[in-house]
Formats: C-alpha cells, structure tokens, sequence
C-alpha cells in the first residue's frame, strides 16, 4: 500500500494531467476565436484555393455533397490555419531538414534549390543535341539580320544557375542521379556553336567566373533560387559597358555600390519565403544603391526573358539610361519605367500583346535567356518576331 505522502502525490499528478488535457482542450475550443488575428500576421505565400460555403438543401443533404463540401469550406477556412501551417512547415524545414513544397529541394547546410536547376546543372536530364542548338543559332542569326534591316541591334544576355556554384551542396541523392557530371550542357554547347558568329552575346557565367573571387558579397544566398541583387546589378554594369562598347550609342553608364542591410529584399529569400516557415530569413543581404554617368544617347530598349533580369537589367531601365522601355519578363510586362503592368494568359500568348508596334519602336533588343533554358530561349518568341514582324525597309 502506498502510504499518505504517496497517495497526495498521485494525485497531484493526476491533478497536473487533467490540467493539461484540460487546457489543450480548452485552447482547441478558442483557438477559432482569435485565430482570425494569427492569419493577419501569419498569412500564407503561394496560391490559395478559394472554396465558397456550399448551399444547403436536402438532396446535397442526402447525397453527401454537402458535408463533402462544408468538410473542404471548413479545411480552407478555418481560422488561425496560417500560424498552424506555418508551425508544421517549420518543424519539418527544422527538425527533419524536409521542405514543404515540392518545388523546393533542401540541400546541405539549408541551402534551397529548385528541381529543375538540379536536374539541369548535375545532367540529370536529357540535354539538347547539338543540331537542336544549331538550329537556335540559325534563328538567332536570322533575327539579327531582320532586326539590322530596320537598323536594330540584338543582344543575348546570359544568366547562370545556382546550382553551377553551389553543386557541392545539392542532396546526394541527386548526385548519385547525375549522368555524367563532364558532359557538355546546353551551356556549354551554345557558348562552342556561337564562337564564330557575329551574335552579341554576354555571358555572365564568364564574367561572374573571372571576378568572383573580388566580391564582397554573396553570389546566391541559401534561401533563394535567383542571383543576389548584389550579384545581379555588377553584372549590369558590366553589361552597360559592353552595350557602350557594342552598340556605338553614348548611353548612360551606372556605377553600383552594394550596402548591407537590416532587412531581406525580393527575391533574396524567395524560396524559403514560399516554405511558409515561422521564423523569418536571417541572412546577411545587400542592397544596391546607382550613380548614373549620364550618356548624350537614350535609344528606346525591348527587354524578353525570364526573372533573373529583375534583379539585373531592370537597374538598367530604373536608372534611365534608355527612352522608350519594355520589360517582357514571363507571362507579364511592363512600360514607361515600370508605371504600367500587363499580363498575358500565358508565356506565349504572343497575340495578347502588340510585339510589332513595340519593336518598331525599339532602337535595341535584348533576350535574357538563364543557361538552364537556353534550349527554350524567349518561349517561342524568337519564333514569333521571324513569323510575324516585317522591317519597314521591306
């Protein structure tokens, strides 16, 4: 038998544990009413799927569509579900080093990636042939000669993957998927098959590759997928110079100094922002800040590409070296110094957007291209201009 000391303490255990099962089932039943104020700080990123409150009526009843429909309602809905994601998302990102979106890979030491800069970068998948990048060649050839007749220039601005300075950190298991790590990538094959062509082409994996070891700087940080905003705006100024030097306009030239800053700008952390984890990036980030050298020339630009020129040419137009701007990026664009938004249904819808009259008011064209998409430069846009435009000299 338990004696009296014994007995009193049982029961005070019993006691601490109704207490507790007792307060989380008390926190379960007012959670709803202030988790309405958690989703106002701990909002989600990414898509939300907007589900409407199903009708009621008696064959929905009946049926089971209704309480189908009220159980999603509900799921969607549910007060505080952002603080609640969020603290799942952060104990896997945490804990188990396991990411929450299936677009984001989890590398060593937290570094994140995206799939496909994996599958390309470490020849996971199929690269292009070599007749298939001649044949980009061949277009691009065309397009500078249409564009020359009506006395317009054509540069390609190349961008680089993160994975090509950050392969030592990709997950092993990637690695042991690699095909054959020394093949030629469609990188490489473009830079070989353009050599002798009178394409202008700068390649920022060269340039990064020949000043790196002089920035003070990140290339990449763990926590995003694209160049640093550091990174990017030194290689517009490179660019800017090489465009002086190419182009024969006296344009404006920037001259970028990159500062420390308290707080994380787009898109430093663009992956770990779409894990919607608790806990904010903590990183040390730069901004950039531009002096311009004003030039005598301000030709009018038409920019095509992807996101890595956000954080690259878009210092280019910001600064206002050029007249007339058009920054095609993705399914979207923008006008007269990024005033103006227009989006597209989707990256080819070519015919929702007036190309001609935007290029023939265009003194320059630039195609931004990431090296993992070389083969799929401009989304068929090359296409489009060779099919569609004609140079007024014709």
């Amino acid at each position: 038998m338990f004696n009296k000391k014994e007995q009193i303490k049982m029961r005070i255990n019993k006691a601490k544990k109704f207490l507790g099962l007792f307060s989380l089932f008390m926190l379960t039943m007012v959670y709803p009413l202030f988790g309405n104020f958690l989703d106002i700080k701990f909002s989600l990123e990414g898509v939300k799927e907007e589900i409407n409150k199903p009708k009621l009526s008696l064959s929905a009843m009946m049926d089971g569509s209704y309480q189908n429909g009220m159980e999603k309602f509900l799921s969607e809905n549910i007060p505080g579900k952002g603080f609640m994601v969020r603290a799942h998302n952060q104990l896997l990102y945490t804990v188990f080093n396991e990411s929450s979106n299936s677009n984001v890979i989890i590398g060593k030491d937290k570094q994140l990636f995206e799939p496909e800069y994996l599958d390309y970068s470490l020849n996971i998948k199929e690269q292009p042939t070599e007749n298939e990048i001649q044949i980009l060649v061949d277009k691009l050839e065309k397009l500078q000669t249409v564009l020359e007749e009506d006395n317009k220039q054509l540069y390609i601005f190349i961008t680089p993957s993160k994975v090509r300075y950050f392969s030592e950190y990709a997950p092993e298991y990637y690695k042991e998927c690699a095909k054959n790590e020394n093949g030629e990538l469609a990188y490489d094959k473009f830079i070989r098959m353009t050599k002798d062509t009178k394409l202008n082409i700068f390649d920022s994996v060269a340039f990064i590759d020949t000043h790196k070891e002089s920035f003070k700087f990140p290339l990449w940080y763990r926590t995003g997928i694209h160049w640093s905003r550091a990174l990017g705006s030194n290689v517009a100024e490179a660019f800017n110079k090489y465009l002086i030097q190419q182009s024969g306009y006296d344009l404006g030239q920037i001259h970028v100094t990159n500062q420390i800053v308290s707080e994380c700008l787009h898109p430093d952390a663009d992956l770990y922002k779409i894990l919607n984890l608790l806990l904010p990036s903590s990183e040390e980030y730069y901004n950039v800040e531009i002096e311009v050298e004003e030039g005598k020339d301000k030709p009018n630009v038409f920019l095509r590409g992807g996101s890595f020129m956000g954080q690259s040419l878009s210092f280019l137009i910001t600064s206002n070296i050029f007249n007339k701007d058009i920054h095609f990026e993705n399914n979207y664009y923008f006008t007269d110094l990024y005033s103006n938004t227009f989006y597209l249904s989707n990256f080819n819808a070519y015919n929702e957007i007036d190309v001609e009259s935007y290029l023939k008011q265009s003194d320059i064209m630039i195609l931004e291209v990431n090296e993992e998409k070389i083969y799929t430069m401009g989304w068929g846009f090359i296409d489009y201009v060779l099919e569609n435009y004609v140079p007024e000299a014709r």
